[in-house]
Protein backbone atom coordinates (compact mmCIF):
# COMPACT_ATOMS: atom_id res chain seq x y z
CA UNK A 1 0.00 0.00 0.00
CA UNK A 2 2.81 2.41 0.93
CA UNK A 3 4.66 1.57 -2.28
CA UNK A 4 1.50 2.25 -4.30
CA UNK A 5 1.06 5.63 -2.63
CA UNK A 6 4.70 6.48 -3.23
CA UNK A 7 4.44 5.61 -6.93
CA UNK A 8 1.28 7.67 -7.24
CA UNK A 9 2.98 10.65 -5.62
CA UNK A 10 5.96 10.30 -7.95
CA UNK A 11 3.68 10.17 -10.96
CA UNK A 12 1.82 13.25 -9.79
CA UNK A 13 5.00 15.26 -9.37
CA UNK A 14 6.98 14.03 -12.36
CA UNK A 15 4.51 13.42 -15.16
CA UNK A 16 3.08 16.92 -15.18
CA UNK A 17 6.33 18.92 -15.04
CA UNK A 18 7.99 20.09 -18.25
CA UNK A 19 11.64 21.11 -18.12
CA UNK A 20 12.90 24.67 -17.92
CA UNK A 21 13.25 26.26 -21.34
CA UNK A 22 14.00 29.66 -22.79
CA UNK A 23 12.69 29.30 -26.32
CA UNK A 24 11.40 32.85 -26.76
CA UNK A 25 7.79 31.65 -26.68
CA UNK A 26 4.98 33.89 -25.55
CA UNK A 27 3.10 33.23 -22.31
CA UNK A 28 0.18 32.04 -24.42
CA UNK A 29 2.41 29.45 -26.12
CA UNK A 30 3.96 28.27 -22.86
CA UNK A 31 0.45 27.86 -21.48
CA UNK A 32 -0.64 25.83 -24.50
CA UNK A 33 2.30 23.47 -23.92
CA UNK A 34 0.87 22.81 -20.47
CA UNK A 35 -2.67 22.34 -21.82
CA UNK A 36 -1.38 19.73 -24.28
CA UNK A 37 0.33 17.82 -21.47
CA UNK A 38 -2.80 17.98 -19.31
CA UNK A 39 -5.00 16.53 -22.04
CA UNK A 40 -2.47 13.75 -22.61
CA UNK A 41 -2.53 12.86 -18.92
CA UNK A 42 -6.32 12.57 -18.91
CA UNK A 43 -6.16 10.34 -21.99
CA UNK A 44 -3.61 8.02 -20.35
CA UNK A 45 -5.74 5.32 -18.75
CA UNK A 46 -2.83 3.95 -16.69
CA UNK A 47 -2.09 7.38 -15.22
CA UNK A 48 -5.79 8.01 -14.54
CA UNK A 49 -6.05 4.65 -12.78
CA UNK A 50 -2.98 5.39 -10.65
CA UNK A 51 -4.30 8.79 -9.64
CA UNK A 52 -8.00 8.00 -9.36
CA UNK A 53 -8.14 4.25 -8.79
CA UNK A 54 -11.69 3.21 -8.03
CA UNK A 55 -13.04 6.37 -9.60
CA UNK A 56 -16.75 6.95 -9.21
CA UNK A 57 -19.09 7.01 -12.17
CA UNK A 58 -19.14 10.80 -11.89
CA UNK A 59 -15.34 10.99 -12.09
CA UNK A 60 -15.29 8.60 -15.04
CA UNK A 61 -17.80 10.81 -16.84
CA UNK A 62 -15.67 13.89 -16.19
CA UNK A 63 -12.55 12.15 -17.53
CA UNK A 64 -14.48 11.04 -20.62
CA UNK A 65 -15.60 14.63 -21.22
CA UNK A 66 -12.02 15.90 -20.90
CA UNK A 67 -10.73 13.30 -23.36
CA UNK A 68 -13.50 13.86 -25.90
CA UNK A 69 -12.87 17.60 -25.97
CA UNK A 70 -10.52 19.25 -28.46
CA UNK A 71 -7.85 21.22 -26.58
CA UNK A 72 -5.57 21.84 -29.55
CA UNK A 73 -6.71 25.34 -30.52
CA UNK A 74 -8.63 27.69 -28.19
CA UNK A 75 -11.49 29.79 -29.52
CA UNK A 76 -10.51 32.57 -27.10
CA UNK A 77 -7.87 33.38 -24.50
CA UNK A 78 -8.34 35.99 -21.77
CA UNK A 79 -5.79 37.59 -19.50
CA UNK A 80 -7.34 38.11 -16.09
CA UNK A 81 -6.01 41.22 -14.42
CA UNK A 82 -5.53 41.47 -10.65
CA UNK A 83 -8.71 42.04 -8.66
CA UNK A 84 -7.16 44.97 -6.83
CA UNK A 85 -10.11 45.83 -4.59
CA UNK A 86 -10.54 42.24 -3.44
CA UNK A 87 -6.83 41.78 -2.81
CA UNK A 88 -6.65 45.03 -0.86
CA UNK A 89 -9.65 43.97 1.22
CA UNK A 90 -8.09 40.59 2.00
CA UNK A 91 -4.71 42.09 2.89
CA UNK A 92 -6.32 44.75 5.09
CA UNK A 93 -8.38 42.14 6.91
CA UNK A 94 -5.18 40.28 7.80
CA UNK A 95 -4.18 43.33 9.85
CA UNK A 96 -0.48 42.71 9.27
CA UNK A 97 2.33 44.86 7.95
CA UNK A 98 3.62 43.12 4.86
CA UNK A 99 6.56 43.93 2.66
CA UNK A 100 6.00 44.43 -1.06
CA UNK A 101 7.63 41.06 -1.73
CA UNK A 102 5.29 39.34 0.75
CA UNK A 103 2.27 40.98 -0.90
CA UNK A 104 3.47 39.66 -4.28
CA UNK A 105 3.75 36.15 -2.83
CA UNK A 106 0.27 36.30 -1.32
CA UNK A 107 -1.19 37.68 -4.55
CA UNK A 108 0.35 34.86 -6.57
CA UNK A 109 -0.90 32.20 -4.17
CA UNK A 110 -4.40 33.65 -4.00
CA UNK A 111 -4.66 33.72 -7.78
CA UNK A 112 -3.04 30.30 -7.98
CA UNK A 113 -5.87 28.86 -5.87
CA UNK A 114 -8.71 30.29 -7.98
CA UNK A 115 -9.13 27.17 -10.12
CA UNK A 116 -9.27 24.91 -7.05
CA UNK A 117 -11.86 27.19 -5.46
CA UNK A 118 -14.01 27.05 -8.58
CA UNK A 119 -13.81 23.27 -8.92
CA UNK A 120 -14.45 22.72 -5.21
CA UNK A 121 -17.77 24.47 -5.69
CA UNK A 122 -18.84 21.70 -8.07
CA UNK A 123 -18.18 18.80 -5.74
CA UNK A 124 -15.52 16.33 -4.68
CA UNK A 125 -15.35 14.58 -8.06
CA UNK A 126 -14.64 17.79 -9.96
CA UNK A 127 -11.97 18.82 -7.47
CA UNK A 128 -10.30 15.39 -7.47
CA UNK A 129 -10.26 15.08 -11.26
CA UNK A 130 -8.97 18.61 -11.78
CA UNK A 131 -6.21 18.04 -9.22
CA UNK A 132 -5.16 14.77 -10.83
CA UNK A 133 -4.68 16.32 -14.25
CA UNK A 134 -2.95 19.58 -13.40
CA UNK A 135 0.10 20.50 -15.45
CA UNK A 136 3.18 22.64 -14.91
CA UNK A 137 6.07 24.03 -16.88
CA UNK A 138 9.23 25.95 -15.99
CA UNK A 139 10.57 28.49 -18.45
CA UNK A 140 12.66 31.64 -18.73
CA UNK A 141 11.16 34.98 -19.66
CA UNK A 142 11.81 38.70 -19.24
CA UNK A 143 8.07 39.37 -18.89
CA UNK A 144 6.60 40.26 -15.51
CA UNK A 145 4.23 37.37 -14.83
CA UNK A 146 3.67 37.27 -11.06
CA UNK A 147 0.09 36.21 -10.42
CA UNK A 148 -0.92 36.52 -14.08
CA UNK A 149 -3.90 34.37 -15.05
CA UNK A 150 -4.81 33.21 -18.55
CA UNK A 151 -8.18 31.64 -19.29
CA UNK A 152 -8.12 29.27 -22.28
CA UNK A 153 -11.58 28.70 -23.77
CA UNK A 154 -12.23 25.83 -26.17
CA UNK A 155 -15.19 24.84 -28.31
CA UNK A 156 -17.18 22.05 -26.62
CA UNK A 157 -14.30 21.29 -24.22
CA UNK A 158 -13.51 22.18 -20.64
CA UNK A 159 -11.65 25.50 -20.24
CA UNK A 160 -8.25 25.75 -18.58
CA UNK A 161 -7.10 28.35 -16.07
CA UNK A 162 -3.35 28.98 -16.24
CA UNK A 163 -1.37 30.71 -13.47
CA UNK A 164 1.99 32.26 -14.29
CA UNK A 165 4.35 32.86 -11.39
CA UNK A 166 7.65 34.76 -11.39
CA UNK A 167 10.75 33.23 -9.86
CA UNK A 168 14.30 34.57 -9.74
CA UNK A 169 16.68 35.44 -12.57
CA UNK A 170 13.91 35.31 -15.17
CA UNK A 171 12.75 31.82 -14.21
CA UNK A 172 8.98 31.48 -14.24
CA UNK A 173 6.36 28.76 -14.04
CA UNK A 174 3.03 28.06 -15.66
CA UNK A 175 0.51 25.90 -13.79
CA UNK A 176 -2.76 24.85 -15.38
CA UNK A 177 -5.99 23.28 -14.16
CA UNK A 178 -9.16 22.28 -15.97
CA UNK A 179 -12.29 24.15 -14.88
CA UNK A 180 -14.80 21.34 -14.49
CA UNK A 181 -17.92 23.28 -13.61
CA UNK A 182 -21.20 21.86 -14.86
CA UNK A 183 -21.78 23.18 -18.37
CA UNK A 184 -18.44 25.00 -18.61
CA UNK A 185 -17.55 22.92 -21.67
CA UNK A 186 -20.49 24.42 -23.57
CA UNK A 187 -19.90 28.11 -22.88
CA UNK A 188 -18.28 30.63 -25.19
CA UNK A 189 -15.76 33.16 -23.88
CA UNK A 190 -18.21 35.91 -22.96
CA UNK A 191 -20.58 33.53 -21.16
CA UNK A 192 -17.75 31.94 -19.21
CA UNK A 193 -16.10 35.19 -18.14
CA UNK A 194 -19.48 36.50 -17.00
CA UNK A 195 -19.91 33.48 -14.73
CA UNK A 196 -16.38 33.67 -13.38
CA UNK A 197 -16.69 37.36 -12.56
CA UNK A 198 -19.27 36.41 -9.93
CA UNK A 199 -16.60 34.59 -7.93
CA UNK A 200 -15.35 36.61 -4.95
CA UNK A 201 -11.66 36.67 -5.81
CA UNK A 202 -12.48 37.68 -9.42
CA UNK A 203 -15.40 40.00 -8.78
CA UNK A 204 -13.65 43.16 -9.99
CA UNK A 205 -10.98 41.57 -12.19
CA UNK A 206 -10.48 42.63 -15.80
CA UNK A 207 -10.92 40.00 -18.48
CA UNK A 208 -8.89 41.12 -21.52
CA UNK A 209 -9.29 39.07 -24.67
CA UNK A 210 -5.94 38.36 -26.29
CA UNK A 211 -5.18 38.46 -30.00
CA UNK A 212 -3.87 34.95 -30.65
CA UNK A 213 -3.98 35.20 -34.45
Amino acid sequence: MKRSLMITAMLASAAVLTGCAGSGKTLYEHGMDVVTDMHALAADSDYAEAMLGGATDEMAEIIEHICSGDHTVPIAVYEIGPADEVLEELLDSADMKLTEEQEHIITARLFGSVASQINAGYGVSALAASSAFTGSKLFVTDEAVNGTLYLYVFEDAYPVLMTFTQGEDGASSASGMFLLGDGFDGLDGEELTEQLSDIFILRDADFTKLDIG
